[in-house]
């Protein structure tokens, strides 16, 4: 009797116990931005960039959703976040706006940047609004020529080219004189690594000739005076590139 009892109680508890737990059916998750290139986490779990489609999460319980342009970890990223309640199969769609975020360089610097013949400021360009910017910037300087570009060229460093007949003007002037002296600089060090090499080539082959003129005074041997005379006009060539090498050096130096 107190077996039956006792199988009475069990029972109920082992087929509790025994039945599968329902697990809560997924929901599908689209997330769109303006622009695109937005990172999207759904509860801390990074799901992808934007645009994502098909994202699939738990329905049970609300979540969030945030997005980050254009990449969390910048100083200037632009963080978003929205709660949703996501029933079991529903397919969910957001939206995020991020308006414009982008910076614009140019060589030489102070040039206008006009969106819609508006001016939005000048180079070096930070630029950061609530409004999508969706045609082309306009840069303009005077002395050069216009230049347009996408607004998805951020970060990029863009020359500007000398209009046709025109003068730089004064302040820009410097610039061009910088490159002049780098290029220059460059040729003094390159004149003079080549004086160095030419010079120590030169002398390497006049020793290799002077060690075969005294085998062939011990041999007499026609193999060595061969090999002298080559080693002779080995460093004889390089004993011309070494002069022309110092000419090109002194040259450069007068000039600066």
């Amino acid at each position: 009797m107190r077996t039956v009892i006792l199988f009475l109680f069990v029972l109920p508890t082992l087929a509790q116990a025994q039945e599968p737990q329902s697990v809560p059916a997924p929901f599908r998750l689209n997330v769109l931005s303006n622009p695109p290139g937005a990172e999207v986490y759904v509860d801390s779990l990074f799901a992808g960039k934007t645009p994502i489609r098909g994202f699939t999460a738990a329905g049970d319980g609300p979540h969030t959703v945030k997005t980050a342009y254009p990449e969390i970890r910048q100083w200037n990223a632009i963080i978003q976040s929205q709660q949703i309640h996501a029933r079991e199969g529903e397919e969910l769609t957001l939206e995020f706006e991020f308006g414009s975020v982008f910076s614009l360089h140019t060589v030489p610097a102070g040039a206008s940047v006009y969106y819609q013949d508006k001016l939005i400021g000048t180079t070096p360009l930070y630029h950061r609004s609530a409004e999508s910017l969706r045609s082309a910037l306009r840069i303009r300087k005077e002395g050069y020529e216009d230049l347009s570009v996408d607004p998805s060229a951020s970060g990029r460093f863009l020359t500007l080219k000398i209009a046709d007949g025109a003068q730089p003007p004064v302040t820009d002037r410097g610039i061009e004189s910088s490159a002049e002296r780098a290029g220059t600089r460059l040729a003094t060090y390159l004149s003079a690594g080549a004086m160095v090499v030419s010079g120590v080539t030169a002398a390497y082959f006049k020793q290799k000739a002077d060690h075969r003129f005294g085998l062939y005074a011990s041999t007499r041997s026609e193999r060595h005076l061969k090999a002298t005379r080559r080693y002779d006009a080995y460093s004889g060539v390089a004993l011309v590139l070494t002069e022309i090498s110092f000419a090109v050096l002194t040259y450069f130096l007068l000039s600066e």
